[in-house]
């Protein structure tokens, strides 16, 4: 994933940069900088964002659900850990 990776989290979900950037626990700044591609992203940033969108999913505050490569995540996750701990 990239930065272009990032933005179609966001923009997926129809979230605001501010909005998002309050759930991954990121100063609005920083989250637009790693957006912009002015700071090089991490994986953690990707983490962060697929947790924020699954936690928004879950108050309510993504409408239409989550975007389907998280869900397709979420879903292999839970496979595994069912998996793994019967």
């Amino acid at each position: 994933m990239d930065t272009y990776d990032l933005r179609f989290l966001r923009t997926g979900a129809s979230l605001t940069k501010p909005v998002f950037a309050a759930a991954m626990g990121m100063p609005l700044r920083t989250y637009e900088d790693v957006e912009d591609g002015k700071v090089q992203y991490r994986e953690i940033h990707i983490n962060a964002a697929q947790w924020a969108l699954v936690k928004l999913c879950a108050t309510g505050a993504i409408p239409n659900g989550l975007p389907v490569d998280v869900e397709s995540i979420i879903e292999r996750a839970y496979k595994v850990i069912k998996r793994d701990h019967p």
